[in-house]
Formats: structure tokens, C-alpha cells, sequence
């Protein structure tokens, strides 16, 4: 079984009377994406900056590495690399000068860590081209270089898509797959970019207004999110009968106010309506769906 990361339970933090975190409670385990999905204004930068100690915890606790004393935690830290906010780089410095001139600030031994991270990610080839004539993608990957220095165990990341172009995002998704495979570098990434969320997270965790909704593997999610037909019909036992004894299909499942949903036959509606019709079962509704990550996370925050 996987070392738990990270694992905070019932944090709650209050600003100005309202709740932007109401109890939640993540667990993270090593080698994740764990990917934090929500709108703007949903939690994710709170949750991150108290997992970093730069908000103060106000209710429930955190479980780093194995620790729970605050003063372990804080030396845990050391094993985290962030990127929040945008690092202060210096607009004529190339970056190599830059994640240099970090190095030295924190100590971190070996020049040659520099060089090596900017190949990680894929900055090695800019040469003297300054900070300033960096693409947004580029200023991120540097953003993340700048995290990697000191070769952190878990890599805590809000938003580091936000704004980017599509090259942009190609650019900064195989740039942390690479991280995580080769490192075994555990993520925890925020974004409210949902299709891009689905190509990188293994695990996710779905926030809205300051509530962890559900944490669900992308393997579940995968069950979930599919191409199906809903029908709907007034006698769904009878309804299943012939779908399986009639029609020989089996991947089916029935949902709570006389739903079937069925995974194959897709092309099928018009024969199921009739089969349906011929047999007396009343048909309210035959129709096509497709659930990805952004209409499954509607889903559940509209049901709450």
C-alpha cells in the first residue's frame, strides 16, 4: 500500500465570517496527481497556502509526511516545493541566473542542480534570452524549475495553466508527467480547467464553495464518465428482463427514479423503444449521453 503524503481532516478556515474551507478532508498518497478541481472562489488556493504554512491553521489538522507536531511540519516543508503565486524573477536575468541566484538564497548545494532542472523542464536550450522575452509557458515551466530546486518529495502547484495557450498547456502537462515519472514525485495541482485536470490526475477532489464534495481515483471517474443510453421507463424490472433476455445485454445498471442507464446498443434506441412499447412498459424517454469531468463535477455540485 502507498505512503499517505499528505492527509488533512476537517480544516476549516474562516475569513471575515465566511467559510472558504468547511471541513474538508483529503488524503494524498505517494506518486499521485492528486488533482483539486473547483471554480474560482471554491477553495483550492486556501487549501494549498495552509498546506504550505501560508495562512494559519484555524480548525482540524494536517498530517505531513507522517507528522503531526507543527514544529515537524515545518521541517517537513522542506520536503514541498510550491508555486502559488508567481516567483519573483528578475526580468533581465536569463534563467539560468535566476534559479542561480535562488539557489544561493537557500542554500541549496551544487551548482549543477541549475542546469539540471532547466532540462527537466525543458529551458535548457534558452541561452541569454532574458526573463521578460519568456512566453507564459516558458515563465511557468521556470516557475516550476524554480519548485524542483531542492528536489522536493511533493510538488504543490494553483492554477499553473491559467492563461497559457494550448502549446502552453502541452508544454507544462508533459513537463510534470515527466516529473512525476521520473521522480515518483507525488502533485498536488489546483485548476479549474477541467478538460486539462482529465489528462494529467490520477486521483481528483472536487471542491465547491469552501466543501470537498467527493475524492474519487480517475479510474472510477473513468466508470463514470461515459457514453451511454438513459432510458427511462415506467416498469424498469421489466425493462431489464428483456434488455438482457431479448437484446443479450448485460452492461446495464438501474438508478433511482426508474432510470436504466446501458452501456452498449448505443445505435439501438428506436428497437428498445419498440421492444419496450410491444411488451405494455411505458417509455418516457430514451436519450443519449456523454459524461465527461466537467458535466460529472456540474453533476454533483448541482446536487448538493
Amino acid at each position: 500500500m502507498k505512503d499517505i503524503v499528505l492527509e488533512m481532516s476537517n480544516i476549516t478556515k474562516v475569513y471575515n465570517g465566511v467559510k472558504a474551507l468547511d471541513h474538508v478532508s483529503i488524503k494524498i498518497k505517494r506518486g499521485e496527481v492528486y488533482g483539486l478541481v473547483g471554480n474560482n472562489g471554491a477553495g483550492k488556493t486556501t487549501l494549498m497556502r495552509l498546506i504550505a504554512g501560508q495562512t494559519e491553521l484555524q480548525e482540524g489538522t494536517i498530517k505531513l509526511f507522517g507528522e503531526t507536531n507543527e514544529v515537524m511540519i515545518r521541517t517537513s516543508r522542506r520536503r514541498m516545493g510550491v508555486l502559488i503565486e508567481e516567483p519573483g524573477f528578475y526580468k533581465n536575468m536569463t534563467a539560468a541566473e535566476n534559479l542561480e541566484y535562488f539557489r544561493i538564497q537557500f542554500g541549496i548545494p551544487g551548482k549543477e542542480v541549475v542546469s539540471e532542472v532547466l532540462k527537466e523542464v525543458g529551458l535548457e536550450n534558452t541561452g541569454k534570452k532574458k526573463y521578460k522575452q519568456f512566453s507564459l509557458g516558458m515563465k511557468q515551466r521556470l516557475g516550476i524549475a524554480l519548485a524542483l530546486l531542492h528536489t522536493p518529495e511533493l510538488l504543490i502547484l494553483d492554477e499553473p495553466i491559467n492563461g497559457l495557450d494550448p502549446a502552453g498547456i502541452i508544454e507544462v502537462r508533459q513537463t510534470l508527467l515527466e516529473i512525476n515519472k521520473r521522480r515518483n514525485t507525488t502533485i498536488l495541482i489546483a485548476s479549474h480547467i477541467l478538460a486539462e485536470m482529465a489528462n494529467i490526475a490520477t486521483t481528483y477532489g472536487f471542491l465547491s464553495n469552501g466543501k470537498l464534495l467527493e475524492e474519487i481515483t480517475a479510474a472510477e471517474l473513468a466508470e463514470k464518465c461515459s457514453v451511454y443510453l438513459d432510458i427511462i421507463v415506467d416498469d424498469p424490472k421489466s425493462m431489464c428482463i428483456l434488455l438482457e433476455k431479448e437484446m443479450h445485454y448485460k452492461n446495464f445498471k438501474v438508478y433511482p427514479n426508474q432510470h436504466i442507464h446501458l452501456y452498449e446498443g448505443l445505435e439501438e434506441s428506436n428497437r428498445i423503444c419498440e421492444l419496450a412499447v410491444s411488451n405494455k412498459i411505458g417509455v418516457v424517454g430514451i436519450v443519449r449521453q456523454v459524461v465527461n469531468l466537467e458535466n460529472y463535477y456540474m453533476s454533483i455540485v448541482e446536487g448538493c
